[in-house]
């Protein structure tokens, strides 16, 4: 995990240096995050859930986005578990420029994609995720991002699981 983290914040530092643009330019680009936005992320849940996820929206006036999307996650323990989910999202960019520091939200639903009765219990539950991340977007209009979540899983029970995410834009 600690690989994982140290890895892609260095490739985000990689990235968002070489995106890096004089004010000129950022004034030239401006609505260059506007419209369409899809992205593609992979994650990692307390150290044991691993899974993706990929979302497609809208992005308003640069900061506001929503969209909705599904994943699925894999705990690679003695019995393989894999859940699906099926969410809503909003995302807020704090600033207005390319690179800017997000706080966003997803609301959905978790399930046992194998239908097995013995599985996990957030296998049936509600989701509710707080985020918090930076995103880059580059000059062609795609991007990359980084997110520390915290999702809370709602059934019989209550239940949290951190959880860290990289992405790419287009």
């Amino acid at each position: 995990m600690k690989k994982f983290a140290v890895t892609a914040l260095l490739f985000l530092l990689t990235f968002s240096a070489a995106s890096a643009t004089t004010k000129e330019e950022s004034s030239a680009q401006s609505g260059s995050r506007t419209g369409y936005r899809g992205s593609i992320s992979a994650h990692a849940m307390f150290n044991v859930w691993l899974g993706a996820e990929t979302s497609h929206g809208y992005i308003f006036n640069r900061r506001h986005y929503v969209g909705g999307g599904i994943g699925a996650s894999v705990a690679p323990v003695e019995n393989i578990y894999v859940l699906g989910h099926i969410f809503a999202e909003y995302r807020y960019f704090i600033l207005t420029q390319d690179s800017s520091p997000t706080l966003g939200a997803k609301a959905g639903l978790c399930t046992d994609l194998r239908n097995d009765p013995s599985g996990p219990p957030i296998s049936r539950a509600a989701e509710i995720e707080i985020n918090i991340g930076w995103d880059w977007t580059f000059k062609n209009g795609s991007g990359v991002f980084l997110q520390l979540a915290a999702p809370f899983f709602f059934a019989d029970f209550f239940q949290f699981i951190p959880k860290l995410s990289f992405g790419v834009e287009f």
